[in-house]
């Protein structure tokens, strides 16, 4: 899969030590709002199937892509087969499923040194 990088809404933004609203949990809502069109009329990014399908099949497990959280994104992996795999907003992606049992499995798997 090739992929077109510089199209993304996040492209060129000015990453810091104080602000990585990708990679920073007290700043991702910021970083959902950019890739799904939170700040530009409901636009989303242009390429958030393909970052998160990259994301899914890359095993990238931190941070914001695709418009999704590592927890959103963790739910479609265990439950929905790779073809479903598709933006979702965070609470469809997270329906029905036990969160809590998401989240303690995630912190023991962060734990274990693994991430």
């Amino acid at each position: 899969m090739s992929i077109n990088w510089q199209r993304a809404r996040c492209a060129g933004m000015k990453i810091t030590d104080h602000w990585d609203p990708w990679f920073l949990p007290e700043q991702m809502d910021h970083a959902l709002a950019i890739c799904n069109g939170g700040y530009t009329a409901g636009v989303g990014c242009p390429i958030r199937e393909e970052c998160l399908l990259y994301a899914q099949t890359h095993e990238c497990r931190a941070g914001i892509w695709g418009g999704m959280s590592e927890l959103a994104r963790k739910a479609l992996r265990l439950h929905k087969p790779e073809a479903d795999w598709h933006w979702q907003t965070e609470e469809d992606a997270l329906e029905g499923l036990d969160v809590a049992a998401l989240i303690a499995e995630e912190e023991s798997w962060a734990d274990e040194g693994t991430r």
